[in-house]
């Protein structure tokens, strides 16, 4: 089925049956067939007997050591932990370190080298490493 708008008309040799958004005009038509192709559908297909379900992949994170000693997170989720967070709130600095407890980037920053004093950065926001004891 092909429906064209009166602009596909204006603009093109269109004979097929038109529709307009503004004044409803060919909609119920339109409508109706839409319907009928749907219904016959639902009647000629067969029933799934198994599902896919589609996951995205877990990204993970990555820390890389930068020229000047620095060492850089890397990976959607850690970024989007600290960009979600007002920094400067303690209940938000709160949450923000508990999410990058849970993705492991201080255990992956510890095995990257990094040591007490280091300098890391996530996305746009620096601070020292402080080791867990």
């Amino acid at each position: 089925m092909v429906i064209g708008t009166k602009s596909d008309v204006a603009n093109l040799a269109w004979s097929g049956p038109t529709i307009s958004a503004v004044t409803g005009q060919g909609l119920d038509a339109l409508v109706g067939e839409v319907r009928g192709l749907v219904e016959e559908a639902r009647t000629s297909d067969e029933q799934p007997t198994q599902y896919v379900v589609h996951r995205p992949t877990p990204e993970g994170i990555q820390v890389m050591r930068q020229d000047d000693g620095s060492f850089e997170v890397l990976g959607r989720q850690a970024l989007r932990a600290v960009a979600l967070s007002d920094l400067n709130d303690i209940d938000a600095m709160n949450h923000a370190q508990e999410r990058l407890q849970q993705l492991r980037v201080p255990r992956a920053l510890a095995r990257a080298g990094a040591v007490a004093g280091d300098i890391v950065v996530i996305g746009s926001f620096q601070f020292e490493y402080e080791p867990d004891t």
